[in-house]
């Protein structure tokens, strides 16, 4: 029997209908065996896509609110500056939110494993990133788009359950 639980503030509860249903035939006092399968690592396209356009939308208010990338030479002498885009906002609310591992290995938003010195943030790591972008954008304003149908949501219900 394979029962699904969800940690919530240090206690594991019945992630579904089917594990609550389950769970709750245990005899009081009967100990239960339960194994333990560390997160997936391979990424998830779907909150990519979600955070990608994000970003597109975060760098629009952050450009329109007069913000801009300095362009400076190699010893640092500024010669102009660019408005910020896609790519600057991904790497930098990527280090803000994700941060990095125990190792200080930068998390990473990639599918595999290709990149050297980074290691791929797994679902509950992607979650909080989103979370705590749609929270920065709220508090600011910034119009973000949330699928209605997406894995982002999905797991916000679950959280709120």
């Amino acid at each position: 029997m394979k029962i699904n639980l969800f940690v919530k503030s240090g206690t594991a509860i019945p992630a579904d209908g089917p594990a609550r249903e389950q769970f709750g035939k245990f005899p009081v006092g009967e100990i239960i065996q339960v194994e333990y399968k560390p997160p997936s690592t391979t990424g998830s396209q779907a909150m990519l896509a979600t955070w990608m356009v994000w970003m597109t939308q975060t760098a629009v208010w952050m450009t329109a609110q007069g913000m801009r990338i300095d362009l400076t030479t190699a010893d640092g002498v500024k010669f102009g500056e660019m408005p910020i885009d896609q790519k600057h906002a991904h790497a930098y609310f990527t280090g803000k939110w994700l941060g990095s591992d125990s190792q200080g290995k930068r998390l990473s938003w990639k599918r595999s494993s290709e990149g050297v010195g980074e290691t791929i943030a797994d679902t509950g790591q992607r979650h909080h990133a989103l979370s705590m972008h749609d929270h920065f954008c709220t508090e600011r304003g910034i119009a973000i788009t949330i699928p209605v149908c997406s894995e982002y949501r999905d797991l916000m219900k679950r959280m709120d359950s």
